[in-house]
Protein backbone atom coordinates (compact mmCIF):
# COMPACT_ATOMS: atom_id res chain seq x y z
CA UNK A 1 0.00 0.00 0.00
CA UNK A 2 1.27 3.49 -0.78
CA UNK A 3 0.27 6.38 1.36
CA UNK A 4 -0.17 9.79 -0.40
CA UNK A 5 0.47 13.07 1.52
CA UNK A 6 -0.13 17.13 -0.01
CA UNK A 7 2.00 19.59 1.55
CA UNK A 8 1.29 23.07 0.96
CA UNK A 9 4.14 25.87 1.71
CA UNK A 10 2.30 29.28 2.25
CA UNK A 11 3.75 32.90 1.60
CA UNK A 12 2.50 35.37 4.41
CA UNK A 13 0.05 37.86 3.59
CA UNK A 14 2.56 41.00 2.39
CA UNK A 15 5.74 38.91 1.31
CA UNK A 16 6.58 38.60 -1.89
CA UNK A 17 5.87 35.28 -3.92
CA UNK A 18 8.59 33.43 -5.87
CA UNK A 19 7.48 32.61 -9.64
CA UNK A 20 8.16 28.73 -8.60
CA UNK A 21 9.93 26.53 -5.84
CA UNK A 22 11.82 23.29 -6.31
CA UNK A 23 12.14 20.49 -3.73
CA UNK A 24 14.94 18.13 -4.56
CA UNK A 25 14.42 14.63 -5.20
CA UNK A 26 13.78 12.50 -1.85
CA UNK A 27 12.96 15.62 0.02
CA UNK A 28 11.92 14.06 3.91
CA UNK A 29 8.69 15.60 5.89
CA UNK A 30 7.63 13.80 8.75
CA UNK A 31 4.50 14.00 10.77
CA UNK A 32 3.38 11.84 13.87
CA UNK A 33 -0.14 10.03 13.59
CA UNK A 34 -1.53 8.82 16.39
CA UNK A 35 1.79 7.84 18.25
CA UNK A 36 3.20 6.40 15.21
CA UNK A 37 5.75 8.56 13.25
CA UNK A 38 5.87 8.97 9.60
CA UNK A 39 8.59 9.71 7.11
CA UNK A 40 7.38 11.14 3.71
CA UNK A 41 9.59 11.51 0.49
CA UNK A 42 8.95 12.86 -2.85
CA UNK A 43 10.02 10.97 -5.71
CA UNK A 44 11.58 13.08 -7.87
CA UNK A 45 12.93 16.58 -8.05
CA UNK A 46 9.66 19.25 -8.52
CA UNK A 47 9.31 22.67 -8.91
CA UNK A 48 5.67 23.86 -9.23
CA UNK A 49 4.18 27.44 -10.03
CA UNK A 50 1.88 29.01 -7.04
CA UNK A 51 -1.54 29.28 -6.77
CA UNK A 52 -2.22 32.30 -5.71
CA UNK A 53 0.83 32.55 -2.33
CA UNK A 54 0.52 29.23 -2.15
CA UNK A 55 2.65 26.39 -3.80
CA UNK A 56 1.50 22.55 -3.34
CA UNK A 57 3.78 19.69 -3.49
CA UNK A 58 2.70 15.64 -2.98
CA UNK A 59 5.22 12.97 -1.29
CA UNK A 60 4.55 9.60 -0.63
CA UNK A 61 5.23 7.07 1.98
CA UNK A 62 8.55 5.14 1.77
CA UNK A 63 9.06 3.87 5.48
CA UNK A 64 7.52 4.06 8.45
CA UNK A 65 10.44 5.84 11.03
Amino acid sequence: ATAQITMTVTVPTGGTVPVSLTLPALSSFITTINGTAYTFFNMSSVTVAPTGNSFVFLAYLLQDS
